[in-house]
């Protein structure tokens, strides 16, 4: 089942260097990507986790890291407990190139008991929340013993840079009557290519990744207004309520009513 809290499937923008999430319930299910370190350690449950074109299973004492502008999601989230850090590679002393211009094979570190990298990760939850000179300390200390575990590879910039503009895009202009002919015309890329780099770098095809903008939109506005299903379907791009009330279940795991309700009553 999806998680309860989307977050749009955009280039996200940050403004601090870092931000942690202590025990978060739900990762992100929506793709999306940002110039900064994305850290997650699994507490307690379990999740599949991109990173571009490849999938994990990450479980408890599982660490996954994205690096900087990669694509990375986590579609089929169940209630757990993660820690999640994301942070800025100029917080990392001498390496910030390094990180910017590669990607690792693999995203997945394991951490069994008792590793020192469980030490470092509970003195980043327990550092005091606005001491950023607290937090590069320990982010060095952690990537420094995670950087001996990896194995980089240098990223395609080219591909990156593309897809970025088609996400962005996306993003503008999903609650329109948009298509992939209409997508590939603005930008002047073929269609075949644009569906080789959502299958490449989302596993999904562009009507779904549609899909997911448009259910990451009506979420906000079923929990922010009280605007009627339907109006809510017709605003965010859906051409029928059958259609939108289909693709929230698949996405969501539940219709957007019981979306409204369950939420709520947490709030």
């Amino acid at each position: 089942m999806a998680g309860d809290n989307p977050v749009n499937a955009q280039y996200e923008y940050k403004t601090a260097p870092v931000s942690v999430q202590r025990g978060s319930v739900y990762l992100s299910n929506l793709p999306h990507l940002h110039k900064e370190i994305e850290i997650v350690y699994v507490r307690r449950g379990d999740t599949m986790a991109f990173a571009d074109s490849e999938s994990y299973h990450i479980t408890a004492g599982d660490l996954f890291i994205s690096f900087c502008d990669q694509i990375h999601y986590y579609p089929d989230c169940q209630a757990g407990e993660y820690d999640v850090f994301i942070v800025s590679p100029k917080v990392f002393f001498g390496i910030k190139e390094l990180l910017t211009d590669h990607v690792p094979k693999s995203n997945v570190v394991s951490l069994p008991v008792g590793d020192p990298l469980t030490d470092i990760i509970e003195s980043i939850r327990d550092n005091p929340l606005g001491d950023i000179s607290g937090y590069a300390g320990y982010f060095n200390l952690l990537m420094s013993g995670l950087l001996p575990r990896l194995t980089l590879r240098p990223i395609m910039k080219t591909e990156n840079v593309t897809m970025h503009s088609i996400m962005s895009f996306c993003s503008a202009h999903f609650a329109e009557d948009i298509s992939l002919e209409y997508l590939a015309d603005s930008l002047h890329l073929s269609r075949c290519y644009i569906s080789h780099l959502f299958s490449r770098n989302l596993n999904i095809g562009f009507s779904e990744y549609i899909n997911m903008l448009r259910v990451s939109a009506a979420c906000e506005l079923l929990l922010e207004t009280r605007g009627r299903i339907a109006d809510i379907s017709e605003e965010v791009g859906f051409g029928s309520i059958r259609s939108f009330n289909r693709a929230f279940l698949k996405i969501m795991g539940r219709t957007p009513k019981e979306y409204r309700e369950k939420v709520k009553k947490k709030q």
